[in-house]
């Protein structure tokens, strides 16, 4: 009987060690490593606000808060957010044509901690900025001309050195003045890195930016009769 008794007591006693055990800190796991979700790591031409978004799971099934670093220094040094419950931070303002560096630490309620790796995206291109400025130009004219029964396209050299400006204005937005008399707003058009002019009759006037600081600038003036201008830029504004 006493041994059946000594043999209760010391399982009890094993039972309640190994609970014990099982619930000490040390022997807790740790959060897994977060694992990204959106932007995609270096993405580029991203939206200046937008959801940091990612995803991370407990072995022991224990709650999971975050601290989120952020900064455009790599690594991130700049604790934006802590103690952080879902996995998503959402963040707004941020520079355009710039490249950003972010990183979440997992940490459960046992006081565990994991780093996630240090992700990275760059924020949509703003190519007004680098294009303003004073350009040197070429103008030529071109309009078809009449010869005999038909219509041939004419081109004459009008000016050298005639100076176009390229001025910043709202958001999306340039003012390109081609003459002293004449000038006409521009909305940027991404996939070509051209401005289209917004408030022109029939086909619009536009300008188009190349490497090398250079531009072509078109001018409607007829239904057959148009201005080109060819610069190369020679003076930031």
């Amino acid at each position: 009987m006493k041994s059946s008794t000594r043999f209760f007591i010391f399982l009890i006693c094993f039972l309640a060690y190994a609970c014990q055990e099982k619930n000490d800190d040390d022997k807790n796991s740790p959060p897994a490593q977060p694992t990204l979700i959106a932007p995609s790591n270096a993405d580029d031409n991203v939206n200046t606000s937008l959801n940091l978004v990612w995803e991370c799971v407990d072995p022991d099934n224990d709650s999971v808060t975050y601290n989120v670093f952020f900064s455009a220094n790599n690594p991130p040094d700049s604790l934006v957010t802590s103690n952080l419950v879902p996995a998503s931070y959402s963040i707004a303002g941020l520079e355009s044509s710039k490249t950003y560096f972010w990183q979440v630490v997992a940490k459960d309620s046992y006081g565990n901690e994991t780093k996630g790796p240090v992700w990275s995206f760059s924020t949509i291109i703003d190519f007004r900025d680098g294009f303003t400025g004073n350009y040197n130009c070429l103008v030529t004219r071109s309009y078809f001309c009449p010869s005999g029964d038909t219509m041939n396209w004419c081109k004459d050299t009008l000016a050298d050195n005639k100076q176009v400006l390229v001025e910043k204005v709202q958001e999306r937005f340039l003012l390109i003045r081609v003459s002293e008399s004449y000038s006409f707003e521009a909305e940027y058009q991404e996939w070509n890195n051209t401005f289209e002019c917004t408030d022109c009759p029939g086909p619009p006037d536009y300008i188009r930016f190349f490497p090398n600081d250079s531009i072509y600038v078109y001018v409607r003036v007829g239904v057959l009769d148009s201005y080109n201008y060819y610069g190369i830029k020679i003076d930031n504004q």
